[in-house]
This record gives C-alpha cells, sequence and structure tokens, in this order.
C-alpha cells in the first residue's frame, strides 16, 4: 500500500512527527495558559459581636464587608481569583458545598470579635482565628493551591487562619501531588487508549465493498460487543495505575466499574464516526483530546475558548468528576457522572447506525 505512494512515502514519519506534536500542544496548551479568575468561594460571619461602652462592635463583619469589597476593587480592572459569595448561615454553607457550587469557604467564628477584645485588653493570649474550608472532591488542585494562598493573603491584614480540607483521602493527605495530578495520570492513558481502540475496532470489524446493508449492521453489533470487551480491559489499566502505581485508597470494584463504563462510552464515539468515514473518526479523536485538561482543571482556571466550549462537553470533565466522587466521596461505579457519559455513547452509536446508510465509496475503490 505504501509503495503506491512513491517517494511520498518517505515524507510520512515527518507528517506523523508534526500531527502527533499538534495533538499534544492542543492537549497541553490549556494547562500551560492555565489562569486562576473567578473561582467562588464562600464568606460568612457567624461572628455574634460584642457590646462596648461606645456601643456594639461587630469584627467579623467588618472583615467580611473588607475581603468582598476588595475583591470588587480587584475586579474592575481585571478579574478577582477568588469570587465571594456571602452566606448568612452554617446551614446555607453546607448546602452550598453539597451542592458542589462552591470550592472552598472563609467563615468567621462567633466568637471572632469576643476573642479580638479579650486579647487587646490583655486578658486573654488566644489569637482570634478564622477558619477556611477546601473541598478536596470538588478540586484537588484548587485546594491545593488556596491551602497557602488563603493563610497568606489574610496574614496582610493581621487575621490568622486555620485550614480545613474537608473530603480528604489519606493517600492525597501523604502526597499532595499526586492528589492534583492523579486525575489526570488515570485519564490521559484510559482516554487515549479508548480512542484509539474505536478507530482500530471499526477498522477490524468494517464490512468489504458492495457488503449488503444487514452485513453492515451485524458487524456493528460485533463492533459493539467488541467495545465492551475493550472496556474492560481498559479498566484493568485504569485499576493497575490508581493501585499499585499512584497508590489511590479507593473501592477498586467502584473504580473498575466506572472505568469499564466510561471507556465503552468513548469507544463508541470514536468507531461510530469511524464508520461514517475513517477521517471523521481520527477528527472525533482529536477534538477530544482537546479536552485532555478538563479532567484535572477547574472551568475557572482554563482559558476562555477551553471553558465556553471545551469544557461542557468533554468526556474528560465529567470522566474526572467520576474519578473525584469515587476517591473522595465514597460513591459507587454508578454515579452523576455517568449520565453524560452515556449520551456521548448514544452519540457514537447513532452514527454505527447511520453508518450502513453512507454509501461505501472508499470501499469499493479498494
Amino acid at each position: 500500500m505504501l509503495e503506491k505512494l512513491g517517494k511520498k512515502r518517505f515524507a510520512l514519519p515527518l507528517v506523523f512527527v508534526v500531527v502527533v506534536g499538534c495533538v499534544f500542544s492542543l492537549m497541553m496548551y490549556p494547562m500551560a495558559r492555565m489562569e486562576v479568575k473567578g473561582l467562588p468561594f464562600g464568606i460568612a460571619s457567624l461572628d455574634e459581636g460584642a457590646v462596648t461602652p461606645v456601643g456594639e462592635v461587630n469584627a467579623g463583619q467588618t472583615i467580611l464587608e473588607n475581603i468582598t469589597a476588595s475583591a470588587q476593587e480587584a475586579g474592575e480592572d481585571s478579574e478577582s481569583p477568588i469570587l465571594w459569595t456571602t452566606y448568612e448561615t452554617q446551614d446555607q454553607l453546607d448546602d452550598a458545598f453539597e451542592n458542589g457550587e462552591i470550592y472552598g469557604a472563609l467563615v468567621v467564628p462567633a466568637d471572632f470579635t469576643a476573642k479580638q477584645m479579650a486579647l487587646a485588653a490583655g486578658a486573654s493570649a488566644d489569637t482570634p482565628i478564622l477558619t477556611a474550608y477546601l473541598d478536596m472532591a470538588q478540586s484537588p488542585m484548587v485546594a491545593n493551591l488556596m491551602q497557602s494562598t488563603l493563610p497568606a493573603m489574610m496574614s496582610e491584614s493581621g487575621v490568622d487562619v486555620e485550614v480545613i480540607v474537608l473530603n480528604q483521602s489519606e493517600s492525597a493527605a501523604n502526597n499532595p501531588l499526586t492528589a492534583i495530578m492523579s486525575a489526570n495520570f488515570i485519564i490521559m492513558p484510559t482516554v487515549i487508549a479508548s480512542l484509539a481502540a474505536g478507530l482500530i475496532c471499526a477498522a477490524a470489524f468494517s464490512t468489504k465493498g458492495g457488503a449488503s446493508r444487514k452485513e453492515r449492521y451485524a458487524g456493528i453489533g460485533k463492533q459493539i460487543v467488541f467495545a465492551a470487551v475493550i472496556g474492560l480491559f481498559v479498566a484493568c489499566v485504569g485499576i493497575f495505575i490508581a493501585g499499585p502505581v499512584l497508590g489511590i485508597e479507593a473501592s477498586a470494584s467502584s473504580l473498575f466499574g466506572f472505568f469499564a463504563i466510561a471507556s465503552f462510552c468513548m469507544v463508541c464515539l470514536t468507531m461510530g464516526l469511524a464508520n461514517i468515514a475513517r477521517p471523521l473518526g481520527a477528527l472525533g479523536l482529536i477534538c477530544v483530546l482537546a479536552g485532555t485538561c478538563c479532567g484535572i482543571l477547574p472551568p475557572e482556571m482554563l482559558p476562555d475558548f477551553w471553558q465556553n466550549w471545551v469544557y461542557p462537553w468533554a468526556p474528560q470533565h465529567f470522566f474526572g468528576d467520576g474519578v473525584r466522587s469515587i476517591i473522595y466521596l465514597g460513591e459507587g461505579a454508578i454515579n452523576d457522572s455517568v449520565a453524560p457519559l452515556a449520551i456521548t455513547a448514544c452519540v457514537g452509536m447513532a452514527c454505527a447506525l447511520i453508518s450502513p446508510l453512507v454509501p461505501q465509496v472508499h470501499k469499493e475503490e479498494a
């Protein structure tokens, strides 16, 4: 086959290198250009204040107003790194964490003013401390970044901060870098393997030119069965990377089930596109690979194009959400991320079912 290209075949290695370089540049660009902007954080003052001879004082409320006002002023020239939302009660804050609305929160305790006044009067040596909550399940990267950033930011105002990490896993506590990168270490190889397997699957079970529509649908049925088998193999690879390689402590059965489902969905996508036309399958693979960083970076850190046009549909986004929900929240293989991944599989299967209606022009010419 290559001999038919003549001398042009010697350019194929160069073309391959250029294509691979462009694809990996596309994959890594969002991480190289990431910028923290508009991270949703909560802030609440539970300070009960204190009554003094000159009237009622509430230092906590003053701190809250100063922080939110400073963020608004910083946002006039450029978008502030943190977007503060004020909550009135602890219950409202807990609901926001439960619904995944915020990455963390800053809370002024009920006795903040009382402790501040006692310290000023020399009646106590206890320094009033604010509490910062960071949710590891929402984003390990944000949680680790803000663990040092928030205390440093508040120390400039002369206020100490105690950081409490929510949904912390033991492996993440022992190795913060693993917590940040583990999702990407799992997502990248499993996604690439699944997408490539979809193209191979479409080629391996393709029917010859002139095949009847019934034969072509029979070939698609074999492809779907093989896609399920691929999903199981990819799940084994994912478990090996998560366990022995990264040392992640989580339910192996839940991770295996989720990896198998996610891999099957992505195999179906490229397989279906490739059934219509091989170049279409390759284009689908490249488009999906462009969303690789969406599995580890929160949308607020992505460049505008990726944030608005890639993140909402990228399978890696839902893959990352599902992996975090299992590792940090202890959820099972069937979690909220399965439904959007299933839509990916439905798109691929729809393309596969349409493909027999497309004339086999290239196959007949071959």
